[in-house]
């Protein structure tokens, strides 16, 4: 039996354009969505200020909100590099998984 230390090409194996494309982030908007069932929380209740406000600019994967389940918030982070335009819920509103928060407007790559 002969062995090889190539893989073969299949039909699942991605291409380096797949990996890039997935990975890619275009300029222009991005929808912010919940990663889970909860309250919303704009501000942490043991931390003076907003985590993130209108109008503010944000880089990727800062914590932008907390969603609230129980005892446990989990964080809410930017996609991309960007400027919060749209704020979609407010404080204590009860969302679902998946559910849009904000609209982030990316800036283009340099």
């Amino acid at each position: 039996m002969q062995c090889s230390s190539a893989l073969p090409r299949t039909a699942t194996t991605p291409s380096v354009v797949a990996l890039y494309s997935a990975t890619h982030v275009e300029a222009g908007p991005h929808v912010v969505k919940s990663p889970g069932v909860g309250w919303v929380r704009l501000s942490h209740p043991l931390m003076e200020g907003s985590l993130a406000r209108l109008g503010e600019a944000v880089g990727a994967n800062d914590i932008v909100a907390l969603i609230q389940v129980g005892p446990l918030m989990l964080p809410v982070h930017a996609s991309s590099d960007g400027t919060i335009t749209v704020l979609l819920v407010n404080e204590g509103d009860t969302v679902d998984f998946d559910a849009p928060l904000l609209h982030l407007q990316s800036s283009p790559p340099a």
